[in-house]
């Protein structure tokens, strides 16, 4: 789920399919109607499609072998919490406060360029690798489940009634 705009970089993400040979979905809301005629254009024949219709992309994560995230700069990339918590592997540009947390426990789901050579060669490893969905269920449950949410949010509002 995404932003059709240039800081997402969602024409690499493009270019990585077209390389790989492998089709994609990129699903979000149009925000740059120049850079989306960009989009649709570099799309060609490959089985590539871009749907701005999807507000919920959890129901359809399962369909999927991995996520991509190619934003050149994030602050927290929501989406890598929604890729963990259906135990997608994911390949991801490490930007933001959510990488910074994944990124020890997987390492291999992190990028620190933008090389068409070696995010093709890291999506074929991750394709041909069995995600450790027990570790990445037992993370998301540290750091972004229902006990993490519920205490940040007694945190918050213990902040308000004592101001």
């Amino acid at each position: 789920m995404s932003k059709y705009k240039k800081v997402k970089n969602n024409l690499f993400a493009i270019k990585l399919a077209k390389k790989a040979n492998k089709s994609l979905l990129l699903v979000g809301k149009n925000q740059d109607k120049n850079y989306y005629s960009e989009l649709t254009a570099a799309i060609d024949d490959n089985p590539i499609i871009i749907n701005s219709d999807i507000s919920e992309a959890q129901p359809i994560l399962h369909t999927a072998k991995l996520g991509l995230h190619t934003s050149i700069s994030e602050t927290g990339p929501l989406v890598l919490i929604e890729y963990l918590a259906q135990k997608l592997p994911f390949l991801a540009y490490k930007t933001g406060e959510v990488a910074n947390i994944l990124a020890p426990y997987f390492p291999q789901y992190f990028m620190d360029n933008f090389n068409e050579q070696e995010w093709s060669d890291r999506i074929e490893t991750l394709l041909k690798t069995q995600p450790d969905t027990n570790k990445m269920e037992e993370i998301f449950e540290r750091y972004f489940g229902k006990e993490q949410y519920y205490t940040k949010l007694n945190t918050i509002y213990q902040c308000v009634i004592t101001s």
